[in-house]
């Protein structure tokens, strides 16, 4: 199928732009640049019945959060995001419209959680956060939902590693503490796809951003043999939780992402998948530019439902 005529506009503009080499730019200048985008492409906050900072006390560190709650929130259910942007961009103040949206469209509280951000944070940084991060909500989920409610997460990209490896680690455990969990073009196979081959320049995400990320967060290529890091070689998927698997159809990291979809099923996973055509990467936080992005938020809180 072809480009939605929207996101062709979208990607036609953003390459007529004088873009700095991620490499040659400012790191801050270029972490600033990403959430002004996210925050454009998400649009205004919107309406909540409650949206405050929260403070997460891990083993020797403290990690920000943001509680955003919904007017007529759903009983019985808290769900925990963890933003995208590579391990390297994003945060919780950037994705704040599109997880208000985001909270609006599943009817559920929603605490987006600000983890250590690479490359001053190395390869198992942000995955250890979102682990204790996700126990520590669990202990406290009275402060943030009803003391009864069940644990959702979800994450798109980079976000959408993090839910996966802590999916697994976190539900093999004696007593699993995630019901469900929304992987949003997850970062969740390091192997070479065709996806990537088609669609690794001019669709967004780039090859070269890829490599960049890569390497401001792994510390060699023998973290890639690492659960913590690469969630596809994990011999404990039969323990995650049931699945909503969103990809778009021109993203590099689309046929990675459905590999591991089928690798859930074959452990015996229950596995929602929905391509979106003529979507790309990171079109989730692209509400102002096209419905679409909605329709996807909207299908998080159908899945969650279920499990409520």
């Amino acid at each position: 199928m072809a480009l939605n005529p929207t996101i062709e506009l979208i990607l036609r503009q953003l390459s007529s732009l004088d873009e700095s080499q991620l490499h040659e730019a400012s790191l801050e200048l270029v972490r600033g640049n990403f959430d002004r985008l996210v925050k454009f492409g998400s649009g205004s906050l919107g309406a909540l019945d409650d949206m405050r900072d929260v403070t997460l006390e891990l083993s020797g560190r403290f990690l920000h959060a943001r509680l955003f709650t919904p007017k007529r929130a759903k009983n019985g259910g808290l769900a925990v995001y963890f933003h995208g942007g590579g391990w390297v961009l994003g945060s919780v103040d950037g994705f704040s419209p599109m997880t208000a949206e985001l909270a609006r469209k599943i009817s559920m509280p929603i605490l987006s959680v600000d983890y250590r951000l690479a490359p001053e944070h190395k390869f198992p940084a942000a995955a250890l956060d979102a682990i204790e991060a996700l126990q520590v909500i669990a202990f406290r989920k009275s402060e943030f939902a009803s003391p009864d409610a069940k644990l959702f997460i979800l994450g798109d990209s980079a976000g959408g590693n993090l839910c996966a490896v802590a999916a697994n680690h976190l539900n093999s455990l004696p007593e699993p503490i995630i019901t469900a969990q929304a992987l949003m073009y997850p970062v969740v196979d390091f192997t070479e796809t065709a996806s990537v081959d088609q669609f690794g320049e001019g669709y967004f995400l780039t090859l070269e951003q890829i490599s960049y990320f890569q390497e401001s967060y792994l510390n060699s290529l023998e973290d890639l043999e690492n659960v913590l890091l690469n969630p596809s070689i994990d011999t404990r998927l039969k323990y995650s939780p049931p699945t909503l698997l969103i990809t778009p159809e021109f993203d590099p990291l689309r046929d990675g992402a459905e590999s591991y979809g089928w690798r859930l099923v074959q452990a015996g996973v229950l596995v929602a998948f929905h391509r979106y055509e003529g979507m790309i990467h990171g079109f989730v936080s692209m509400g102002v530019l096209t419905q679409v992005a909605f329709h996807a938020m909207a299908e998080v809180g159908d899945f969650f439902s279920q499990f409520l």
